[in-house]
């Protein structure tokens, strides 16, 4: 089963999307990218519970995932390399104090 991250209006299927976000932080709706080198534009991470927040309620299931060792494509591998590891924790810490949320469109 293929997971879908949802930022925003926007779906993408792991792995299968064409969009190009990195070149500017308005390549995203609301300019919502941050800049992780220079002239490199990311899609924050860290809303693991998908409300559109970044906020204290996502940590749980990351320390749950943490303390259950595990690995692999998931939402609570926040910096990528592939395990839930202590190493994920200060990336959603910073986050969170950044007040990060969805960006989207007004119905």
């Amino acid at each position: 089963m293929k997971k879908i991250i949802t930022i925003g209006i926007i779906s993408f299927l792991a792995m299968m999307s064409n969009e190009g976000y990195s070149q500017s932080a308005n390549n995203a709706y609301g300019d919502n990218q941050v800049e992780v080198d220079p002239g490199v534009f990311a899609i924050y991470t860290g809303d693991i519970n998908q409300d559109g927040n970044i906020d204290i309620t996502d940590t749980p299931l990351l320390e749950a995932d943490i303390s259950n060792f595990a690995y692999g494509y998931l939402a609570t591998d926040l910096n990528g390399d592939g395990n839930v590891d202590i190493s994920d924790q200060p990336v959603l810490e910073e986050n969170i104090a950044k007040f990060i949320y969805s960006i989207t469109p007004m119905p």
